[in-house]
């Protein structure tokens, strides 16, 4: 099941916004509908903050300590500083190419 907090569902709108995916307001809320549901909403604040490396983006770091904090199997991104941590955490960190693997 994915899992998002207030700070990934906040940063979800913000690139759904990003005009090199030209979406209008109408679409990005249907990709909300239909992503949203199915998420799992993890409560992040006042959580005891898991030992973590630290991400080269700042910005990235809120899916690591989401994944740590819900006990995640994996992380699915295609972000290159996430993905230079694969290794380094309690859960694997893999594209969607890999993750797709485990389903073939």
């Amino acid at each position: 099941m994915p899992l998002s907090s207030h700070a990934t569902i906040t940063e979800l709108l913000r690139v759904l916004a990003y005009p090199k995916f030209g979406l209008t307001e109408e679409e990005i809320q249907i990709l909300l509908s239909a992503y949203l549901p199915y998420s799992e909403v993890v409560a992040v604040k006042d959580r005891l903050l898991p030992h973590l490396p630290r991400c080269s983006d700042k910005a990235d770091q809120m899916f690591l300590v989401l994944a740590a904090i819900a006990d995640a199997e994996v992380l699915v991104t295609g972000d290159g500083a996430l993905l230079g941590l694969a290794g380094q955490t309690p859960f694997a960190i893999e594209t969607p190419a890999r993750f797709k693997t485990r389903f073939s």
